[in-house]
């Protein structure tokens, strides 16, 4: 009996200590994308879907470490739902940034991802992973809900009132405007309307996968767990 209670605590120990790390690095990684005095720039940066679900999974696990150290359940609706949502967001971050801009921009094919900015590199690809692993090691399988698919947009709509705020009572200069849609599908100005609306379709449609994706993979390791504990 006192075997099991010392593994539950090292095992314990070991999952705080890796949410703590990776509340460092994901920390520093918001930081590396601000600057002091500079509060264009900082404004611009968090209207960036990327900014933002950093800070989500920032804020998330963060959440997560003050729970466990005062010895209250990781598994409450609220907490399962937003490390699902927490999880959906940093994957969209990762996948559309890679497919959308990072091959287009920079040499993957020759040096890889490590000839991206370390900032940008952090964000995108580190956080991700680092976030997923959590979910996949740590987290307690099967609690995740059919209907979370379509709720974890709320993290999306959210981002998109705030994009629209932003767009529309923002004030910008004439050399700022540059600085007024953060990425190219998002230009509803230049686009228009209707390959605008496409762009935000397909987004939608690509999140709802992702989500689907999640609930099947968690339901499948829940159900993995139960067969070898059996």
């Amino acid at each position: 009996m006192n075997t099991n209670i010392r593994i539950k605590e090292k095992l314990k120990s070991r999952v705080i200590l890796y949410r703590l790390a990776f509340l460092i690095v994901c920390g520093a990684c918001i930081l590396l994308h601000f600057k002091f005095n500079d509060e264009v720039h900082n404004i611009k940066k968090l209207g960036y879907f990327t900014i933002q679900s950093n800070i989500l999974c920032f804020v998330t696990m963060l959440t997560f470490v003050v729970r466990d150290l005062k010895g209250r359940s990781l598994s409450t609706p609220a907490c399962i739902f937003f490390k699902g949502m927490s999880t959906s967001a940093i994957i969209c971050t990762g996948y559309i940034y890679h497919f959308a801009e990072a091959i287009n921009k920079y040499p993957l094919e020759e040096q890889g991802i490590f000839s991206i900015p370390l900032p940008d590199l952090l964000a995108h690809y580190f956080i991700p992973v680092l976030f997923v692993l959590d979910w996949i090691l740590f987290q307690q399988k099967g609690l995740f809900q059919k209907q979370y698919i379509f709720q974890w947009l709320a993290f999306p709509v959210f981002y998109f009132i705030c994009f629209l705020t932003h767009t529309n009572f923002g004030n910008f200069s004439a050399s700022a405007q540059a600085d007024k849609f953060p990425y190219f599908f998002m230009d509803y100005e230049t686009l228009g309307t209707q390959t605008f609306s496409g762009y935000i379709l397909m987004l939608t449609v690509v999140m709802m996968i992702i989500n689907a994706v999640i609930y099947m993979l968690d339901f499948i390791m829940a159900q993995i767990k139960k067969g070898t504990s059996v």
